[in-house]
């Protein structure tokens, strides 16, 4: 009887025992496993003492598992806190849980090149809007330098600065630029995108603001450009806009970067006394002189109409520019027609150059060009040229040729093809040579304009539609200046210049 009660009472005082264990912990079971929501800090030193368990499935911690098996080994207090979960609060509560930040700030707005410079190397200035987003930190901007084609360069500039300039830029090429925005987080946005053209030394003598030039502003191009500046078309433009007849802007000193967009219609005619608000003078097209060391880049000039009467006799009338005083043109062409039969140095693309060693590149005309003297498809006069071609018809009396009127220097990798007639001196690449020292390089003409003009002592006759036989012309690398359409559709099947597909 006494052994039946020691027992009895055992249990009694061991049950008890184990419903003040379970009293005490509530629902918190030791030895319970669940899910993980992050490390725990219980005495406030910064470290962590264990994992925070959530073993019900409600989103709440229910207990702390201290030896890494993953089930609880100690009560949750509120008093402790989550340091490090990506999904749970402080409080050890799914209810307020924060969500990585993975969303980059809007981009910036407004980004403008403000002025072209050098210092050594060309200096491009820019500036921008930021974005209003909270956590938007700096603009970091990727871009290429003379040091390294391959390597790319970064800046940061941070909040609260909108303008830098970005040095290191190599002459007379492209530069793009990407502009990105960053937050806090260091999320990075796509970035916006800017390709700039770094003109020549020589025309950076001073830093060139920079005006850009659309269709709010076209009307009165013909009185920009008269300032000196860094001009950007930034849309092609029609010069219908403009009333009457385009004035030709008689000297232009800077920088005209046309970037490939076309300057349709213009205009110029003689026969009503006027052209504009002024009587035409020598030096006739829609720039009448390029000053020395200033540059004409990308423009392309369609369906252009130049007029002048046959009683009037001016000199050096070419479409883009009249007069190249030591100027620099690239990556320029021009379609549509000159009639100026009793004017001297005429040309498709340019009337007159000077003497200089900076030729035209990679430019072409197709227009229909009448002159009296010194008449050609590309130039009146020009000293070479590099890698250009003309196929328009060339009308004339004497010096005729279907590329040049009359040569001064050296010409490489040309050629011409449209037809030629004359009186005199007249053959179907160029009419004449003004010096002895001439120097004509894998150039070529229509085999269909077999002259007695002295052309074609300096040029092949050729046919025009078989790439083998322009001899040095590049088709073929990985970047090439020249290409050609089999199919015949792309330039009647003639070469032309990769950048400066024709229409």
């Amino acid at each position: 009887m006494k052994k039946i009660t020691a027992a009895l009472l055992i249990i009694m005082v061991t049950g008890s025992l184990f419903l003040s264990c379970q009293s005490d912990l509530g629902d918190t079971v030791i030895g319970a496993s669940g899910t993980s929501l992050g490390s725990v800090d219980t005495d406030g030193d910064g470290t962590s003492d264990g994992t925070a368990i959530d073993s019900d499935g409600d989103g709440e911690a229910d207990g702390i598992d201290t030896d890494g098996d993953g089930t609880i080994d100690e009560e949750w207090s509120s008093d402790y806190t989550i340091t490090d979960s990506s999904d749970s609060s402080s409080d050890g509560s799914s209810s307020d849980t924060e969500t990585e930040d993975t969303t980059a700030p809007a981009e910036i707005t407004d980004l403008t090149l403000t002025e072209v410079s050098k210092n050594g190397y060309g200096v491009l200035s820019f500036s921008w809007t930021a974005p209003s987003d909270s956590d938007f930190s700096m603009v970091k901007v990727y871009y290429y330098t003379v040091y390294s084609s391959t390597d790319q360069y970064s800046r940061e500039i941070e909040k609260g600065t909108n303008e830098v300039n970005i040095s290191g830029q190599s002459f007379s090429s492209y530069s793009t630029l990407v502009f990105k925005t960053v937050d806090t987080s260091e999320n990075e946005s796509d970035g916006t995108s800017v390709k700039v053209y770094v003109p020549n030394s020589a025309a950076l003598s001073s830093s060139l603001s920079v005006t850009y030039v659309n269709s709010s502003n076209v009307s009165d191009l013909d009185s920009l450009l008269t300032t000196e500046g860094y001009y950007l078309i930034e849309e092609d433009l029609d010069l219908d806009a403009i009333s009457g007849y385009w004035e030709p802007v008689s000297s232009f000193s800077g920088v005209l970067a046309g970037n490939g967009h076309t300057i349709s219609n213009l205009s110029i005619d003689s026969s009503t006394a006027e052209s504009g608000s002024s009587t035409l003078t020598s030096n006739v097209g829609f720039i009448a002189k390029l000053t020395e060391n200033s540059e004409i880049f990308g423009v392309i000039l369609d369906d252009l109409n130049i007029t002048i009467d046959s009683d009037t006799n001016l000199s050096n009338v070419g479409s883009l520019v009249g007069n190249s005083d030591d100027g620099i043109i690239s990556y320029c062409g021009a379609s549509g027609t000159i009639d100026a039969p009793g004017c001297t140095y005429v040309g498709g693309l340019i009337g007159y150059d000077w003497y200089t060693d900076d030729d035209p590149k990679k430019c072409y005309a197709d227009v229909t060009v009448t002159g009296s003297s010194y008449v050609g498809g590309f130039g009146g006069r020009l000293f070479g040229a590099v890698d250009c071609y003309a196929t328009g018809t060339v009308t004339g009396d004497s010096y005729v040729g279907g590329f040049e009127g009359q040569i001064a220097g050296a010409v490489t990798r040309c050629y011409s093809a449209g037809g030629v007639s004359g009186s005199s001196n007249y053959g179907g690449f160029i009419g004449s040579k003004s010096s002895s020292t001439l120097n004509v390089k894998n150039c070529f003409y229509n085999s269909g304009n077999n002259f007695a003009g002295e052309s074609d002592n300096y040029a092949t006759s050729i046919t025009l539609t078989d790439s083998d036989e322009f001899t040095n012309f590049d088709f073929t690398s990985d970047s090439p200046v020249w290409s050609i359409d089999s199919s015949k559709t792309i330039n009647s099947g003639m070469p032309y210049l990769t950048d400066l597909k024709p229409e």
